[in-house]
């Protein structure tokens, strides 16, 4: 071998090992930095010409199952400041907080500009959650094996609604001249009712909360079922959010609901009225229907 072609293997060798130590280097640097994960701007989605400045913010959060059907298991897993927990031996309580936006938001497009290369880089902030979770009732690390059970619901019964909001007798209020006011008879069941086809004059009001057996006291009594308000069912609103609390295990909820009339004299027809309507049923899992629902109004005005 000559001298020119010893000195190419010698420096192919050099750069073959200044190589590896550079890669190892830069492999290095990053997995300190972003604690054992490669990130990069494109799995961050960050736009063409824009640095995004990572924050890593470690977080705790509690994950679990429940049965949210007969044979259908389903997760829930939040951080600790939206979903807090009690864990007993063998047994959990834990309450979820939800907030729903219920404004729709419109965005603008702007009009593409060319940037040119004086232009200052734009940077944008990106925030990345670590959370040490725990499992309560399921994998290899879970606390527990009590898995809460699926809440049975009962059949609806159309019959009972519809005799329920089958007549409204509407009167003048005792302190307002001019008003008139009347409810229906109450619809408890575990459903909740929504509607349509009604006139603006007319609405169905409704609250949550729970059924309660009571039993006879020397069984010479046939039990009875009261129902228990809950009051607020939103914790939370406000103009465009609402927020409320979910509990698990999932206990059976209840809705008292009602035709309720109030409203000017003006608004209303000058004699009784029979308006069909539309009953939206749904249950605590989202199981919903309709029905078709005949309310008489007997209009009593002041002589």
């Amino acid at each position: 071998m000559d001298l020119l072609g010893l000195r190419v293997i010698m420096k192919l060798k050099t750069l073959s090992r200044y190589s590896i130590v550079s890669a190892f280097a830069f492999a290095a640097v990053s997995f300190l930095a972003c604690g054992g994960e490669v990130i990069n701007g494109e799995n961050l989605g960050c736009p063409e010409d824009v640095v995004c400045d990572t924050t890593f913010v470690n977080t705790k959060a509690y994950s679990f199952v429940y049965f949210s059907g007969k044979d259908k298991l389903d997760t829930v897993t939040a951080t600790t400041d939206k979903m807090s927990c009690n864990l007993w031996k063998g047994y959990f309580e834990c309450t979820l907080k939800k907030t729903y936006s219920t404004c729709r938001v419109v965005y603008s497009k702007a009009e593409a500009s060319v940037k040119s290369d004086d232009e200052p880089v734009t940077h944008q902030k990106v925030e990345i959650k670590r959370g040490d979770t725990t499992y309560i009732n399921y994998g290899k690390n879970r606390l527990m094996d009590y898995i809460p059970p699926y809440v049975e619901i009962p059949k609806f019964d159309s019959k009972k609604l519809k005799a329920a909001f089958d007549t409204v007798i509407v009167e003048p209020t005792s302190y307002e001249s001019e008003k008139l006011k009347g409810e229906s008879r109450k619809f408890i069941d575990a459903y909740y009712i929504e509607y349509s086809g009604l006139p603006d004059w007319v609405y169905v009001s409704k609250n949550s909360g729970q059924l309660l057996v009571l039993d006879g006291e020397d069984g010479t009594r046939k039990a009875d079922t009261t129902f228990i308000s809950d009051g607020l069912y939103f914790i939370e609103m406000s103009s465009c959010t609402k927020t409320v609390y979910i509990d698990y295990p999932k206990k059976l909820i209840a809705y008292q609901s009602y035709v309720n009339v109030y409203a000017d004299s003006t608004e209303l027809p000058r004699k009784d009225t029979t308006v069909k309507w539309m009953a939206h049923y749904s249950d605590m899992y989202g199981t919903e229907d309709s029905l078709q629902v005949k309310t008489l109004f007997k209009i009593k005005r002041k002589k």
